[in-house]
């Protein structure tokens, strides 16, 4: 399958895009991982061919955090 590594950094993407044709997903990220490892970027995503969100390295979304509005 193609994928697609999209960078970011301070939460914006860099520009950087790099394409992975015929590929398994795991050696993809794999090599995602070793980008932010290496300070190439504080994110990164990888995309399928259609543009769909496949991975997100690191996880950024969290738990929702409760508070009481009758505060």
């Amino acid at each position: 399958m193609d994928y697609q590594i999209i960078r970011f950094k301070n939460a914006r993407p860099t520009g950087d895009v790099e394409m992975w044709k015929d590929h398994p997903l795991d050696p993809v990220k794999d090599h995602a991982r070793e980008v932010v490892e290496m300070g190439l970027a504080d994110r990164v995503e990888i995309r399928d061919a259609n543009e769909k969100l496949v991975f997100q390295w690191p996880r950024t979304v969290s738990p929702a955090t409760t508070s009481s509005l009758s505060d």
